[in-house]
């Protein structure tokens, strides 16, 4: 089976195309259960039959709930204000079995449309058609987004881990190639340029990055080595070598 992701090395992930690690998406998906989403076909909703409505004036407390009266005329509802009516009310932290009466404070009217009733009841059967296939729709949606944001989560994290390590690469370049100009420098000695280059690198904000360049590249700081891997080779001194 295809190595898993992680069971490579930081260098190696680093030299992944995209298209190798959309392959390695699909194994990372496989080892942690998570199915290929796949979009759902809606269920076709049937046409809602025309309903008759009719205009009524509301009396709602607060500016976002429903209003909890509703009456034929706006007089009637400004009437209904004009009493100054209360409402059962409790504190919280004491307890709803301690109810008192308070205004009805916060008031105001609204235009509303709403169908009528009857008419709403004989149609019960195709309206509770349509709303049962909305569900359905409904939830089918909502299982899709779940799994795509799996997947979502699943590539995030590879994806990340992908450029990071692509970023330490081109940081681990770096130190290789601040070695070679200091090797040249030292007449291709590379033990007294590895000198060199830690007490620079120990100035940075990145010190450890000479040590994990030597890793990076699983031996010693050897120039030969280093410079081939940069198609830049550079003679050494027979035994010299940066120790990290």
């Amino acid at each position: 089976m295809m190595k898993s992701y992680f069971e490579y090395s930081e260098r190696e992930r680093s030299e992944f195309t995209t298209e190798q690690i959309k392959a390695m998406l699909a194994v990372v998906l496989m080892e942690k259960g998570v199915p290929t989403p796949v979009k759902p076909a809606l269920l076709a909703i049937p046409e809602m039959p025309p309903l008759a409505t009719k205009e009524y004036f509301g009396v709602r407390k607060g500016s976002y709930s429903d209003p909890e009266f509703v009456f034929d005329t706006m007089q009637q509802a400004l009437a209904m204000l004009a009493l100054s009516p209360r409402q059962s009310g409790y504190d919280y932290n004491i307890g709803s079995e301690l109810k008192y009466a308070e205004p009805f404070s916060d008031a105001s009217v609204i235009t509303m449309t709403l169908r009528d009733k009857e008419q709403v009841k004989s149609l019960a059967p195709i309206l509770k058609e349509i709303a049962r296939i909305k569900r359905l729709n409904s939830d089918a949606e909502r299982e899709y987004g779940k799994a795509l944001a799996l997947v979502e989560k699943a590539e995030s994290e590879l994806l990340k881990d992908w450029h990071d390590m692509q970023e330490k690469s081109r940081r681990m370049h770096e130190v290789a190639a601040q070695f070679l100009e200091y090797l040249k420098l030292c007449d291709g000695n590379a033990l007294q340029a590895g000198t060199f280059l830690r007490m620079t690198w120990a100035k940075t904000d990145r010190p450890d990055d000479v040590v994990e360049t030597c890793n990076w590249f699983d031996v010693a700081m050897d120039s030969n080595y280093i410079a081939g891997s940069l198609d830049e080779p550079v003679p050494v001194q027979e035994n010299d070598a940066v120790v990290a």
